[in-house]
C-alpha cells in the first residue's frame, strides 16, 4: 500500500512544553486508523500536526505528504490532498447545509453524495443556526466528505452522533478507504475504535502502542491509558473485539 502521509521524528511544542514527543508514523492508502488516549494525551495536537496546522520548529522533525516535505506545498496544495475536520465547529452566519458544503466543494454531484451519506436530504436547505447539535455535526462531516481528498483527518467525528449515524459514518469511511483513501480519526468510544484496521494509543504525549484493534485494545493497556477496568467482548461473526469500561480504578 502507498504511504500518503508520514511523520518523521515529529515533536510538537507549545512554548517550552512538549505536547507530543518523537512520533514516527506512516499512514497508507486503504487504511483506517483510530487514535485513542485519555484527555490531554496529545491526540488533537498530533492530528493537527498531521494536517499541517501545528507548525514544527527547527529540529522537531517533519511531515511528509505523498513522500514530499509538507513545507514544499502551498496551503491550497495541502487542501487538495488532505481533508481535516476539527472537533469544535461553529457557523456564525445562517448558511444552509448546501451553502456550507459548497464552500468546500461546489460540485453538485459531490454535495449530493455527501448529503446522502449523512442522510441530510430533508435538511439540505435549512440554515445551520436552526439545526440541533447532532444535525450540525453531520453537516460538517458531509462538508468534509464532499471533498474527494486521499487523506481524511477527523477529530472526534463520532461525538454527538446517535448510533445510527455513527455506523453510517463508519460505513462511509470504509468505502472511502476501499477506494484508496487513508482515514485517521480520534476515537473516544472504545467499541468504535475496534472497527478499524489500526489503532494508535497515546499516553503522556508518546505513542505507546500501534497495531490492530486485537493487539492494542487489551485490558492492561486500557487500564494504563484511562484508569478503568474493561470487559472485552467479541463479535461472533467477525471476532472483532469490543472493550467496555466497567469500573474506574
Amino acid at each position: 500500500m502507498t504511504t500518503l502521509l508520514e511523520a518523521k521524528n515529529v515533536r510538537v511544542r507549545r512554548g517550552a512544553r512538549i505536547i507530543v514527543e518523537e512520533v514516527n508514523l506512516e499512514f497508507k492508502a486503504g487504511e483506517i486508523t483510530a487514535i485513542i488516549g485519555a484527555n490531554g494525551a496529545g491526540k488533537t495536537t498530533l492530528i493537527r500536526a498531521f494536517a499541517g496546522l501545528a507548525p514544527l520548529e527547527l529540529h522537531d522533525g517533519e511531515m511528509l505528504l505523498e513522500g514530499k516535505p509538507m513545507t514544499e506545498f502551498s496551503k491550497a496544495g495541502i487542501a487538495r490532498r488532505l481533508g481535516f475536520l476539527p472537533a469544535q465547529t461553529t457557523v456564525p452566519f445562517p448558511l444552509t447545509i448546501a451553502e456550507l458544503i459548497d464552500q468546500a466543494e461546489p460540485k453538485q454531484e459531490a454535495r449530493a453524495a455527501a448529503i446522502r451519506a449523512m442522510e441530510l436530504g430533508s435538511l439540505e436547505f435549512v440554515p445551520m443556526t436552526k439545526l440541533s447539535t447532532g444535525e450540525a455535526r453531520r453537516a460538517w462531516i458531509a462538508m468534509t466528505l464532499s471533498r474527494k481528498t486521499k487523506i481524511l483527518l477527523l477529530d472526534e467525528p463520532l461525538s454527538g452522533l446517535d448510533p445510527r449515524y455513527q455506523m453510517r459514518l463508519l460505513e462511509t469511511l470504509q468505502e472511502r478507504a476501499a477506494n484508496g483513501s487513508s482515514i485517521v480519526f480520534i476515537a473516544h468510544d472504545l467499541p468504535y475504535a475496534s472497527r478499524v484496521d489500526r489503532v494508535i494509543a497515546l499516553n503522556g504525549s508518546k505513542v505507546v502502542a500501534d497495531g490492530t484493534p486485537l493487539e492494542v485494545l487489551q485490558p492492561q493497556l486500557l487500564r494504563e491509558l484511562y484508569g478503568v477496568e474493561v470487559w472485552i467482548g467479541s463479535e461472533p461473526k467477525t471476532g472483532a473485539v469490543f472493550p467496555l469500561p466497567i469500573k474506574a480504578v
